[in-house]
């Protein structure tokens, strides 16, 4: 008879024990948690409806560069040991961490196994805690689809960036952990 493998299952325990912060921070109030940004203009740079429109005279001149939009969910994480604030920008293949709300230095990538479509709207939050007590916060992200589908993915920091772990993670339309 094989002797039982017992580290795994400790190992294991550990991982999940490490991992309820993650879900304790998903039942955070809508304030905390990641929303979408809105869609919609403010009054003051909304065009007024009844606003005569210029049909004469030279073009205006173009833009040099789109702007950039608003990063509006941001998080304080370690990196190096060091409490650095930074902010997401949440598109369907992966998650960047930037120094500034727009514009600014890109930090970190933490790219998706595959192409999570409306993952934006989807995300519902961002656990941070060191799992693997680098000094650097590990990422665990939940996302709740608007087809009832969820995902859990999870990346650790190495060498400067984020790697997915497919052991600790789920997809949507995987079955669950605990299955």
């Amino acid at each position: 008879m094989k002797p039982y493998p017992w580290n795994k299952i400790l190992l294991s325990f550990a991982m999940a024990l490490a991992m309820l912060p993650a879900l304790a921070a998903c039942g955070q109030s809508p304030a905390s948690s990641a929303a979408a940004p809105s869609a919609e203009l403010p009054a003051a740079e909304a065009p007024a409806a009844d606003a005569p429109v210029e049909t004469t005279g030279p073009a205006p001149a173009e833009p040099a560069e789109t702007p950039t939009p608003e990063r509006t969910i941001s998080d304080i994480i370690l990196l190096g040991g060091e409490k650095t604030e930074v902010f997401l920008d949440v598109s369907d293949g992966e998650i960047q961490f930037w120094d500034q709300p727009s514009a600014g230095s890109l930090l970190a990538v933490a790219k998706y196994p595959e192409a999570l479509p409306g993952a934006a709207e989807a995300l519902e939050c961002c656990d941070f805690t060191d799992l693997d007590s680098d000094g650097n916060s590990d990422l665990t992200a939940s996302f709740l689809f608007g087809d009832g589908r969820t995902a859990s993915l999870v990346w650790f920091f190495s060498s400067g960036g984020y790697i997915y772990n497919e052991e600790f993670s789920q997809l949507p339309g995987d079955a669950s952990m605990g299955e």
